[in-house]
Order: C-alpha cells, then sequence, then structure tokens
C-alpha cells in the first residue's frame, strides 16, 4: 500500500488575485538604471571586437602555417627530385652559366650577343629534350 497523501496543492498559495496584486506591487521598485542600455551595448561591442580579434588572429596563425607547411613542402621535393635525378644536374644551367656560353659564342662568331643567347637557349632545350627521351 502506498503512503502517499494527495494534498491540495492550490490550499497552500494564496489567491491568484491577491498574488498578482503583490507582483504589481513590488514591480514600482525594481528600477532598471538609466545608463543599463548604454553599458550593456558597450560590453556587447568590446566582447565583439575581442572575438573578430580572436578570430582574426587564429587565421592568420593557421594561414601562415599552411603557407609554413607549403614552402617546407615544395623545397622538400625540389631537393629530393634534384638529389634523386641524376638528370636533373645534367639538364639544368643557371642563368650566369647560359650567358656565359651565349658570351662566347658571340665572342667566336662575332654575332649580336642577344642572338647567341637565343641559340644557346635552344640548345639547351634541345639538349634537355634528347636526355629526357633517353631516361624514359
Amino acid at each position: 500500500m502506498s503512503d502517499y497523501v494527495n494534498h491540495d496543492i492550490d490550499a497552500d498559495l494564496p489567491e491568484f488575485p491577491a498574488l498578482e496584486a503583490l507582483i504589481r506591487r513590488a514591480g514600482d521598485y525594481v528600477e532598471v538604471s538609466s545608463d543599463l542600455r548604454p553599458r550593456t551595448l558597450e560590453e556587447a561591442r568590446a566582447r565583439h571586437r575581442e572575438t573578430q580579434l580572436h578570430r582574426s588572429l587564429a587565421m592568420a596563425i593557421v594561414v601562415a602555417g599552411l603557407l609554413l607547411c607549403g614552402l617546407q613542402q615544395l623545397h622538400g621535393s625540389r631537393r629530393d627530385y634534384e638529389s634523386r635525378s641524376p638528370l636533373a644536374s645534367r639538364v639544368s644551367l643557371s642563368a650566369d652559366e647560359l650567358l656565359e656560353i651565349a658570351g662566347q659564342k658571340s665572342q667566336l662568331s662575332g654575332s649580336e650577343p642577344a642572338w647567341c643567347l637565343a641559340e644557346a637557349f635552344s640548345e639547351l632545350r634541345q639538349r634537355q629534350s634528347q636526355l629526357f627521351a633517353r631516361s624514359f
């Protein structure tokens, strides 16, 4: 058997009209200060600026990290390619080497240096295509 006793809940509460009147009278005592809205808005703006700053800083850190990772991968892949491929060292020339070859051709043939540079570049490309064709 249950020992539950059903109490009448409404019996413990004052009548509703009296309670509502009490709440209305208490409402006259509670007043909002005149600077509540400006203080609230200023606090919201400050928090929004702080949140935006944190987001911008986080985004900058992510972009910088991705950029560093990309540069590291690019540098590492180029170094790996040059170390693994003996062909890469035989087919590449620096600009200074190419200009030196063009200068030598110009002195030997008496032609314009610009034309000799174009010929040296064409010869380099032809040599590269021959070496690549043999390597595959």
